[in-house]
């Protein structure tokens, strides 16, 4: 990737992950009056298929509309993830100049070029190795500098997201559902929890004693899958204990290594396993950088986002200006797209439909929410990566102690275990979490203060920690408005807030998806672009 190729700023850079892997997606960064603008989708959204492998045709096309390019668009340059597999490719490689960008790469360039450093160590630490492409690796650590993006060194073990991977397995459940297996191991006891620890020697971490390369098979300990009765939940809740305790000790011990290794102050965070909230929450405390970012794309669908950004800052050379850049890169939607997919809602005297400003929704929305109601918020773009922030989301009180067995059992339909993530005004997050920096991309789990833990229940997981979302007026208005509303008729400016969708679903994309969406489960509102609809 030495090449360089002129650069053509209006065009921009398309960044493709085309499959077979999961995840399919894409991202367009383009220069528009002088500034950087970033679009970014996943295939899922748009297929309804989740973590699909078909190729990204609609999410190039949400990306071109997130710009507002003209429908005959052509990029300067097409980058492509580098699976190490056939794949499809755009249908414009014949005039546009091509090339393949590690895996690893993407990762690092999706954090390095959206933080707010110029200098930076960036250490990627991923899932297993399969559709990885020619250069597979477990983890990996890079210096972001000037600009530019230099390799540090590259490990291919068997890493600590393949041994979380083949515990994730070896409890039941898919290897990609990693985030279940962090939200069951506080209930296991750490006690009786297995030790899973591998070698850490400096940046030599290896797990190959323990699990397979791939993460899919454990050593030397018997599956436990489909087993559902109260004794065998909490074997699994043990053994998940034994994955996140091992999962804490590695990123902490890597991120250490990697400061001492560059002398760099601040850290960058990248891959499947900076999803890891915990394990994060440690990393920012105690590994000894003045600051840490990890962004809101760090997981393999944010890849697509990497090789854009590499192919625009990297390879066209145009320069990098470090500053804070919004998670919401989805296409927009209109009140005209509202009111279209609503003409086509089934029953609509069904719905009391209201339509208002932003403060009056918010205000009448807040009272829902006071009462104890399940209001779904659908707003402007789609969020990046796999975390609703606030555009796609389902929101209820978090002072209701139903609320959470209602969220899990009734609306989303999955494990009653599952915590959820709260949202919260950026500058009162410190009053009720153990939170000494914003974290808007719901990426550090830390402790609530204990005074609050029983005032804001729902969200307080069984060992007393959170998720949270800061949210400021700049990022997110609506959200923010939200929460102030609710503050005056509840008295505290939390909200529950998980992703808009049911169990194997993606989150929604579309206003249509939304009031499919609303109307199929049990969603009491949902607040739309203009308009408050309510169930009669």
């Amino acid at each position: 990737m030495s090449h360089r190729i002129p650069p053509a700023p209006a065009d921009g850079v398309l960044g493709v992950q085309t499959g077979p892997a999961p995840n399919t997606g894409a991202a367009w960064v383009a220069t528009a009056a002088g500034a950087r603008r970033i679009a970014h989708a996943g295939q899922e959204r748009f297929d309804r298929i989740k973590q699909s492998r078909a190729y990204p045709a609609a999410a190039v096309d949400a990306c071109r509309i997130a710009l507002d390019l003209p429908a005959d668009a052509r990029p300067s340059l097409v980058a492509c993830v580098d699976t190490g597999q056939a794949a499809p490719l755009p249908p414009y490689v014949d005039t546009v100049p091509q090339l393949r960008v590690e895996h690893a790469l993407c990762h690092a360039a999706a954090a390095y070029y959206c933080s707010p450093f110029d200098e930076a160590a960036i250490l990627v630490v991923d899932g297993h190795r399969r559709e990885q492409g020619a250069t597979p690796s477990s983890h990996s650590v890079w210096i972001g500098w000037n600009g530019r993006i230099e390799p540090v060194m590259r490990s291919a073990s068997c890493g600590i997201g393949a041994l979380y991977e083949a515990v994730t397995v070896a409890i039941g459940f898919g290897a990609h559902e990693t985030g279940k297996t962090m939200g069951l191991a506080p209930y296991g006891d750490d006690a009786a929890a297995p030790d899973l620890g591998g070698r850490l020697d400096g940046l030599a971490v290896d797990y190959g004693a323990r699990c397979d390369a791939d993460g899919v098979r454990l050593f030397g300990l018997s599956p436990l899958a489909g087993a559902t009765d109260d004794e065998s939940l909490a074997a699994r809740a043990t053994l998940a204990r034994a994955a996140q305790r091992e999962c804490e000790r590695a990123m902490l011990h890597l991120a250490r290594a990697v400061r001492e290794m560059t002398g760099m102050r601040r850290l960058c965070l990248a891959g499947e396993v900076s999803l890891n909230g915990r394990a994060n929450d440690l990393v920012w405390r105690d590994a000894g950088f003045d600051a840490v970012f990890a962004g809101p794309a760090g997981a393999d669908c944010g890849t697509s986002l990497g090789a854009a950004l590499w192919g625009y800052h990297g390879v066209q050379g145009v320069p990098f200006r470090p500053g804070p850049v919004s998670p919401y890169g989805g296409r927009p939607y209109s009140d005209a797209d509202v009111d279209a997919a609503l003409a086509a809602l089934p029953d609509r005297a069904r719905y009391r439909d209201t339509r208002g400003t932003i403060d009056e929704l918010a205000e009448r929305t807040a009272a829902l929410l006071a009462a104890g109601q399940c209001v779904a918020l659908h707003a402007g773009r789609a969020e990046m990566g796999p975390r609703a922030l606030g555009n796609r989301s389902l929101l209820m009180s978090p002072a209701h102690a139903d609320a959470r067995d209602r969220m899990n059992l009734r609306v989303k339909r999955r494990e009653a275990f599952r915590p959820f993530a709260p949202c919260v005004p950026v500058e009162d997050a410190a009053r009720y979490f153990e939170l000494d920096t914003p974290s808007p991309y719901m990426l550090r789990i830390c402790a609530v203060r204990p005074q609050w833990r029983a005032r804001i229940a729902a969200i307080t997981h069984v060992d007393g920690t959170a998720r949270p979302q800061t949210v400021s007026p700049q990022d997110n208005p609506h959200l923010h408005r939200l929460l102030r509303a609710f503050e005056r008729v509840a008295g505290i400016p939390v909200l529950l807030n998980t992703s808009f969708n049911v169990a194997g679903e993606p989150l929604v994309e579309t206003p249509a998806d939304a009031l499919r969406g609303f109307a199929r489960n049990d969603i009491d509102a949902l607040w739309i672009g203009d308009r408050l609809l309510e169930k009669r």
